[in-house]
């Protein structure tokens, strides 16, 4: 009876491994079939032109992600430096400024990056550019960076009157700290023709399956692996 409940409980713990590594396989297959869909639809996108920001239709934020805009309205006040923002070896600034369109819908333009000092009291020279204006580039998700903490003046710091410093994008804090109601989830990531735009040698959204593929390939190779040991140990046991 004893040797009977230890065998059914091999075969049960073999069998819950076996699954778990092989559902571990195909949720990476399908993490790389997502990636490779949103590249594809990026790689689409440059093709496609410049839609007006007013006309977009409704969605869910990630489907507008890397359309073409072109956009006229107002940039307002602050101008918003998002810290430690290395390009080149140097450390800098994303620098983000509100702007809202003529139809009234309100976004975070990024105007490009702009190089810092050493000294953090140093305020950056950049000019606001505040009124009318035309805009084209491109939406996207917010420049991932920094870490959530419950400590709010770590995450913003006043510069001066119209400047601030982040060190990560928080739209809802934004949006009230700002009297900015109704700002989008979505930013606006400059054409290097705009006028007002710094250096804006955006890096594009990399494919990033083929890593995914490389974990698919790992954790089914451990679930074969533990079939073959499986296997062994039941021979051996026949044998012995």
């Amino acid at each position: 009876m004893h040797l009977k409940l230890a065998q059914v409980t091999k075969y049960t713990g073999f069998l819950v491994l076996f699954a778990l590594l092989c559902s571990l396989g195909v949720w990476q297959l399908s993490r790389a079939a997502e990636k490779d869909a949103r590249y594809q639809t990026y790689v689409k996108r440059l093709q496609e032109p410049a839609l007006d920001l007013d006309a977009l239709p409704a969605g869910e934020p990630r489907s507008l992600h890397w359309i073409a805009i072109r956009a006229r309205g107002e940039m307002s006040a602050p101008l918003i430096f998002l810290d430690n923002r290395i390009r080149a070896a140097r450390a800098g600034y994303e620098v983000l400024q509100p702007f809202q369109t003529v139809g009234g819908a309100r976004f975070l333009v990024n105007r490009g990056w702009l190089s810092s000092t050493s000294d953090r009291a140093t305020v950056p020279a950049v000019d606001k550019r505040i009124g009318q204006t035309t805009l084209t580039g491109r939406l996207g998700p917010a420049p991932a960076s920094g870490i959530a903490i419950n400590d709010d003046s770590a995450q913003i710091e006043k510069m001066n009157e119209d400047r601030w410093r982040l060190q990560r994008i928080d739209f809802s804090d934004l949006s009230e700290r700002f009297d900015l109601a109704g700002l989008s989830p979505l930013v606006l990531y400059l054409d290097a023709n705009n006028p007002i735009a710094l250096e804006t040698d955006w890096s594009p959204p990399g494919n990033g399956a083929a890593r995914h593929h490389a974990y698919a390939v790992q954790w089914f190779a451990m679930a074969g692996v533990l079939v073959l040991l499986f296997v062994l140990s039941q021979w051996k046991r026949s044998n012995d």
